[in-house]
């Protein structure tokens, strides 16, 4: 796994199986759901796509789940539209929170990778005083008599 979040296309395909689990998930709970929650289930999304890659692969989610959304559970389904004003304040609403999680998100990726980055520098740092030491240590020592 972590392997697959230091590649690049490792947390674009994080990111689109979030989506495809998120609208898995929105599809279960449609017949309970209808129309009215059509994004609730992209926010985790989005989310998970953001702690795995980053701003980036968290728009992916948020623009690829949006329009699948849109295709699936907003009528009429089957077809992607926004064909009124409640669509409109639908989709602004969605952006507008989608906009937020990435953000925050992203900032918290981006000291997290910053961190790592701090810490394998500091153990690498301290491996060579380490090794330093044992080398003025070695020499430190008296030589053997004959």
């Amino acid at each position: 796994m972590r392997q697959l979040l230091r590649s690049t296309w490792g947390k674009y395909l994080i990111a689109l199986a979030a989506v495809a689990a998120a609208l898995l998930i929105r599809g279960l709970i449609d017949p309970l759901v209808g129309r009215g929650a059509a994004t609730v289930t992209l926010y985790g999304a989005i989310a998970v796509a953001v702690w795995a890659g980053g701003y980036k692969p968290g728009l992916l989610a948020a623009m690829v789940g949006y329009l699948a959304v849109n295709y699936f559970f907003i009528e009429p389904r089957g077809s992607i539209s926004v064909e009124n004003l409640s669509d409109v304040g639908r989709l602004l609403g969605f952006l507008l929170s989608a906009l937020l999680i990435i953000a925050l998100g992203g900032a918290m990726h981006g000291a997290r990778e910053r961190a790592e980055k701090q810490a394998e520098t500091a153990k690498r740092y301290y491996a060579d005083v380490a090794a330093f030491e044992r080398e003025m240590a070695q020499a430190a020592r008296p030589a053997p008599r004959p």
